[in-house]
């Protein structure tokens, strides 16, 4: 069987370091969207995260755990979840996480003009039996200087 399920990722950003921030940086993002997917097998997405800084930089890129909490899931109908996974590198080499749980963050640097893509690529797993309808999450990006 096959439906939608979007993932749909917030933004924040959070300054760690101490002390004031030594550039102005934002961010943009491409939401992984699965579109219709096919139950009984595994199903990949792409999306990205964009970001610019005003001044040079090297930064630290996370992606919260989610809804999740210790590991992400979709919510959908009533309470059926669905695991799902997001990594930094195609072929599910490095999971993206923000250094506290799910895996480590993306480290990115900036030259203080050029917008920065960092590719995420998305997997659900198998899940048959799961009910038809629209499964989504929250991530938070957030930006470590």
């Amino acid at each position: 069987m096959n439906w939608p399920w979007p993932i749909m990722l917030g933004v924040a950003v959070l300054l760690a370091g101490g002390g004031p921030a030594r550039a102005g940086c934002g961010v943009q993002i491409a939401a992984l969207s699965f579109g219709v997917i096919d139950t009984a097998r595994t199903n990949q997405a792409t999306g990205k995260v964009t970001i610019r800084c005003d001044e040079p930089q090297t930064v630290q890129v996370g992606l919260s755990a989610g809804g999740g909490g210790v590991e992400r899931r979709l919510a959908g109908p009533g309470r059926d979840v669905i695991p799902y996974f997001v990594f930094a590198a195609p072929g599910g080499m490095l999971p993206w996480g923000d250094g506290a749980v799910i895996g480590p963050p993306v480290a990115a640097t900036l030259d203080g003009s050029a917008a920065v893509d960092l590719p995420a690529y998305g997997v659900i797993p198998p899940v048959p039996g799961t009910q038809p309808g629209t499964y989504a999450d929250s991530l938070l990006v957030t930006i470590i200087f």
